[in-house]
């Protein structure tokens, strides 16, 4: 696609407009993730690939469940436990380049604009850099003080938000896979409407710290 002709106020337009769909994208892929690779045994080329199964399902939702347990301050073990939270540092380059190298490189090998790629790579990053910073910050919140992603923005009501929607999970394991963009819960059904929602224990706690 020939794009020298284009005015350059256009471009800001087209690449906000992409990084856009990037995250509507990547909260798909957080879901398929999540639903199918950590909540189930997956069979990859006729192997059973079952490490992010146990390590999530059989360990994480054990150790981290829908009542007090949910905050690691009230763990026995906390230490080791806290080790549980994160993903093992190799997945975030792994989930980027899942993403990134489907559907964007088919549309930049189409379309010629490998811009698609860069920012699609950018947005996924960032996507799964505040999907840890979140979901530490949801299961270990401090006594003394509330976080920046806590405090904004909104005053924090984002989180809070999404802090409620990833608690119905641990109660609701095939519920509210997504934890920073639950647009993909929304559409697929995997969403629970307030009406029907149990209220949660264990966030209370973070909202009322100072």
């Amino acid at each position: 696609m020939n794009t020298e002709n284009w005015p350059i106020w256009i471009f800001p337009i087209i690449w906000l407009a992409m990084a856009i769909l990037a995250v509507a994208y990547t909260s798909f892929g957080e879901r398929f993730l999540h639903k199918e690779l950590m909540h189930k045994k997956a069979k990859i080329f006729g192997f059973v690939f079952e490490y992010p199964f146990i390590a999530h399902t059989l360990v994480h939702h054990q150790k981290f469940r829908a009542d007090e347990s949910y905050c690691l301050d009230t763990h026995e073990h906390p230490e080791a436990d806290a080790a549980t939270i994160p993903m093992k540092w190799w997945n975030g380059p792994a989930i980027v380049f899942m993403t990134t190298a489907t559907f964007p490189l088919d549309v930049a090998l189409i379309t010629g604009m490998w811009s698609f790629v860069y920012i699609f790579a950018a947005v996924g990053l960032a996507y799964y850099g505040l999907y840890e910073w979140s979901h530490w910050c949801m299961h270990k919140p401090l006594a003394y003080k509330k976080r920046f992603i806590e405090r904004y923005p909104f005053r924090g009501k984002i989180f809070l938000y999404l802090n409620k929607h990833h608690n119905l999970h641990h109660l609701h394991m095939h519920k509210h896979f997504n934890v920073v963009c639950p647009l993909a819960d929304l559409v697929l059904g995997t969403y629970i409407p307030e009406s029907k929602r149990t209220p949660p224990v264990a966030t209370a706690q973070t909202s009322n710290r100072a």
